[in-house]
């Protein structure tokens, strides 16, 4: 995949990880790496965006902090759900389409969340590249 050029953006250079400072300052850093058609797909809402807008909204809350200015040795964020012990109260949704945006698709979203401890909602639009035909003994 190459990174899109789009007129109207600053495209000389994709920010550090370490120059970024708010949840929506990776977004920048998608446009310049995702196709044209993977960065649309995710990055754009539907009929009037009203999701669209209410999860900006609320990811301004979200401040990113580094590590070694708060002490975070004693909070706890373990719950649990529907019998499910979780070590944090996150889950990855049914979202379908990861192949635009990982060469194992929703796969790999799973290898994540696995290796997170988080369950993983599944969904039943599966990209069709997530989909590996089981080895034959």
């Amino acid at each position: 995949m190459h990174a899109q050029q789009y007129p109207l953006r600053d495209n000389s250079r994709v920010p550090a990880m370490d120059e970024l400072k708010t949840v929506l300052e990776f977004e920048a850093v998608a446009f310049a790496k995702l196709s044209r058609e993977a960065y649309t797909f995710t990055a754009y809402g539907s009929e009037g965006e009203f999701t669209l807008r209410r999860n900006r909204r609320a990811f301004d809350w979200v401040e990113l902090i580094p590590k070694a200015v708060v002490d975070v040795s004693s909070i706890d964020t373990a719950s649990e759900l529907l019998g499910t012990p979780m070590a944090f109260p996150i889950m990855a949704a049914p979202t379908a389409g990861h192949a635009e945006l990982h060469r194992d698709g929703e796969l790999a979203t799973h290898q994540g969340a696995t290796a997170a401890n988080t369950p993983m909602i599944v969904t039943t639009a599966i990209s069709s590249m997530s989909v590996k035909p089981a080895a034959r003994a």
